[in-house]
């Protein structure tokens, strides 16, 4: 698709959508679409959202799963995502809310978003093998901690969870070898 085919794409789903807009906010509708369809802004940026809001409804939502509420805390970081899709906190928040709600499928995709995002935290690939886990996918659980053992590395704020992924590493390989016996 050219870039000529792509705007003209953009304008036409403005028209329908908003008839009733100046033709000023359809085109300032028109940028805001280009700007975060073409990944040079997030939504976020695009709607020039401010920073300080953002981080009110992320420590909202904090409070939320704090509170053993966390189908709405995933609501929250759901919704911060949406907004700022590049910022690892509010896919592994959503993540781990997403998780404590036993959703272990859609926990692992976003526990692997975050870890996309933040290629330095050992964490998310740690937190989706436990989904596998949970979910009896032990060779996918084998990947995601050998995952979160290669990230940490000899990085001594990451020893801890190393350790971690070692020994459930460990119990893991036994399960698959139980099964394949």
């Amino acid at each position: 698709m050219t870039t000529e085919t792509f705007d003209q794409l953009i304008k036409e789903h403005v028209n329908k959508s908003s008839p009733k807009s100046s033709e000023a906010e359809k085109a300032q509708l028109v940028e805001v679409i280009k700007s975060v369809l073409e990944g040079k802004k997030t939504l976020a940026e695009a709607l020039n959202f401010p920073k300080d809001q953002l981080e009110f409804i992320y420590g909202y939502a904090v409070d939320l799963y704090k509170g053993a509420k966390y189908s709405d805390a995933a609501k929250g970081f759901n919704y911060l995502m949406q907004l700022n899709a590049a910022d690892p906190r509010f896919a592994f928040a959503y993540a781990a809310a997403l998780h404590k709600m036993k959703d272990y499928f859609r926990a692992s995709y976003q526990y692997t978003v975050a870890a996309g995002l933040n290629k330095e935290d050992p964490r998310p690939w740690f937190h989706a093998a436990d989904c596998y886990v949970h979910m009896s996918q032990l060779i996918m659980a084998k990947t995601m901690l050998e995952n979160a053992i290669l990230v940490a590395g000899d990085k001594a704020e990451h020893q801890k969870i190393r350790k971690d992924a070692e020994a459930l590493l460990e119990i893991t390989m036994q399960q698959i070898a139980s099964t394949l016996s």
